[in-house]
């Protein structure tokens, strides 16, 4: 299993430097272990992806515990075969796989977070990429990631392989309701179902409610909400007024949505 050139599709070889493809297309290797696969303008692009201040706020909670039992409860549902994390971020959620017996990718469009990413894992082949062009050939991955990540469900659908399943991880209901209480004046519950765009082109086969409680203490608590698209969303004064809370009981409340090809 390999990547494939995001300019002409074929397989990329690699050394220990660059990835290369048969027509001469190449891809240096970041010192860290990482490669850019993204092409023309995008790879030249800075602003791709989240910011860096939301990278590492997300790390700060992600390093802090917070989301293991829902990390614990994603990796026992991955299958043998081929795995690709789909939006991974710093690679939290795929990093148990470091050593898996068979090939794991990690994608996102953050350069920032796929450094890290790639900083603590040795064998996850790591890389910036688009999830509406992912990098791999058509059948090719036996386990998609997908943790509150692109809605690419054609696309999804070309990589995976016929016995190949889908894991969506998206917010439930009661998700971070007590932060958004105090974060914003009203607060509106996410959908149960989850994201719509993935059953026309997959087919949906269970869903399993991960739900806990948690206290997060500051400087996490302020970090929780800037590692979201919340962050935008609070004005300065409720920012301000989460920033005087030194701690606070939050509800992390998330569905495991499985589709199979």
């Amino acid at each position: 299993m390999v990547y494939r050139c995001p300019v002409c599709a074929a397989p990329l070889a690699s050394d220990r430097r660059t990835y290369r493809c048969p027509s001469g297309h190449s891809f240096d290797i970041a010192r860290e272990g990482y490669v850019n696969l993204l092409a023309g303008r995008a790879a030249r692009s800075r602003a791709a992806g989240d910011e860096p201040a939301m990278v590492q706020a997300r790390r700060q909670v992600l390093d802090a515990g917070h989301f293991d039992l829902l990390r614990v409860a994603l990796i026992r549902r991955v299958d043998r075969g081929t795995v690709l994390d789909v939006g991974c971020g710093e690679g939290f959620y795929s990093r148990p796989l470091d050593g898996h017996d068979e090939w794991v990718g990690g994608i996102d469009l953050s350069k920032t977070a796929v450094r890290l990413a790639a900083q603590r894992a040795k064998t996850i082949r790591y890389a910036v990429a688009n999830a509406f062009q992912l990098p791999v050939p058509d059948d090719s991955i036996e386990t998609l990631l997908s943790v509150f990540g692109p809605v690419a469900g054609g696309e999804f659908a070309r990589v995976l392989r016929p016995s190949g399943q889908l894991l969506v991880v998206a917010p439930g209901p009661d998700h971070l309701a007590q932060l958004k209480q105090v974060a914003f004046e009203q607060v509106e519950q996410h959908d149960p179902r989850g994201p719509r765009g993935f059953d026309e082109h997959l087919r949906r086969v269970e869903v399993e409610r991960v739900s806990y409680d948690t206290i997060v203490q500051q400087p996490q608590l302020s970090a929780l909400l800037a590692m979201t698209p919340y962050t935008w969303q609070a004005t300065s004064e409720r920012t301000e007024r989460l920033a005087a809370i030194d701690r606070l009981q939050v509800t992390l409340d998330f569905s495991i949505i499985s589709f199979r090809a």
